[in-house]
């Protein structure tokens, strides 16, 4: 029996939100904006050149800390896509997106190849020296914290007084019909509208600030916000972001598990479970909507419980193995008089159907 993992993710969605302002919370000493940048990607000893890796999400950084470099091995399968992908050292909160955004990333390539090697470095910026682009970045897709008001104060238009209270209310928001533009597999665009409001509420002078470059969601958004409306105008110098979530990046082919049952076992594939595993979706993974699977083996105590669980293959990335490991460990078979061993167990990572996430937060 194979365990289909179903997340109740949102893959087909986007969002728009009030007007971005200087949030109340206060900055706090040292703080820096953490990035990390990939190296050059080498396979059998070459430099695999016309790479463009997606950079991992940045996460903010408390105080002065420092990170070492890490290097993941991989394959790249004859779609382009990065299998196979390992590695990355000891975990911390910054490096969680390193192996999915390599996953995501695309390498133009005629033919599969095999001993990838690309190194990540880590590049943490103070909030005056960070880009600006890496900012507004943050500001819409914040993973561990919001960004001080040094921040925000760059990202605010000179002049702009969007922010000044009593801030503007939206009275009608308007959305672009997310699930009719085009997305990107893994990866997660935004368009950021920059605005004027005149005394009615309307917005004018509407432009495109700055964006991941998907031409039909900057045409939306600007549509959707020319729509819109708000109070308390007149007002200079707004912003407001419009996301288009990733598309559904499906997994690679998996290999039939019976296959690789181990020698010795005395467990049928389709036995049973006397407790269902409890299916938990790697969030990193869940944000860019990159699906994996992971095959198992693990033998059954008479009692039912399960134990000297082991990853026998997982794609595309070993992580999908890792989070499979506690699934299996969690769950119980049925009693026996003398248990089980060598049994194998499909873990799939799949995604769920899109659905539009209500309109909030700026």
């Amino acid at each position: 029996m194979a365990i289909g993992l179903v997340a109740a993710a949102l893959i087909a969605s986007g969002q728009a939100g009030p007007p971005a302002a200087v949030p109340p919370a206060p900055q706090i000493s040292g703080q820096r904006l953490q990035r990390w940048i990939p190296g050059d990607v080498r396979c059998s000893g070459r430099t695999f050149a016309g790479t463009q890796l997606r950079r991992p999400h940045t996460t903010l950084l408390w105080g002065e800390q420092t990170s070492a470099p890490r290097t993941y091995t991989f394959r790249i399968d004859p779609r382009g896509q990065a299998m196979s992908i390992t590695g990355g050292g000891d975990w911390d909160y910054s490096t969680t997106d390193i192996a999915p955004s390599l996953a995501a990333s695309h390498f133009p390539v005629a033919a599969a190849l095999d001993n990838c090697t690309v190194t990540y470095t880590a590049d943490p910026l103070s909030i005056a020296d960070a880009p600006l682009g890496d900012l507004i970045s943050y500001s819409i897709n914040p993973l561990n914290g919001e960004l001080p008001p040094a921040a925000w104060a760059r990202i605010k238009p000179e002049g702009a007084d969007c922010d000044k209270e009593p801030r503007p209310q939206w009275l009608r928001a308007v959305s672009p019909d997310y699930l009719k533009l085009p997305g990107a597999p893994g990866a997660r665009d935004w368009s950021l509208v920059a605005y004027d409001l005149n005394a009615k509420g309307r917005p004018i002078h509407l432009r495109q600030a700055v964006g991941t470059g998907n031409v039909a969601l900057e045409r939306a958004a600007l549509r959707a916000m020319g729509q819109s409306r708000l109070t308390q105008g007149p007002r200079r110098g707004c912003l407001n972001p419009f996301t288009r979530n990733a598309t559904r990046l499906p997994a690679p082919a998996d290999i039939d598990p019976p296959s690789l049952t181990p020698a010795g076992s005395n467990c049928a594939y389709d036995e049973k479970w006397e407790t269902m595993p409890a299916l938990v979706y790697p969030d990193n993974w869940r944000k860019r909507a990159i699906e994996g699977w992971a095959i198992l083996a693990f033998d059954v105590a008479p009692w039912g419980a399960t134990g000297h669980v082991r990853v026998l293959a997982s794609q595309p990335s070993d992580e999908f193995g890792k989070a499979a490991l506690p699934i299996v460990l969690d769950a119980k078979k049925k009693a026996s008089s003398t248990g089980l061993v060598g049994c194998v167990e499909r873990v799939r990572f799949r995604m769920g159907p899109g659905t539009p996430e209500p309109a909030g937060g700026g």
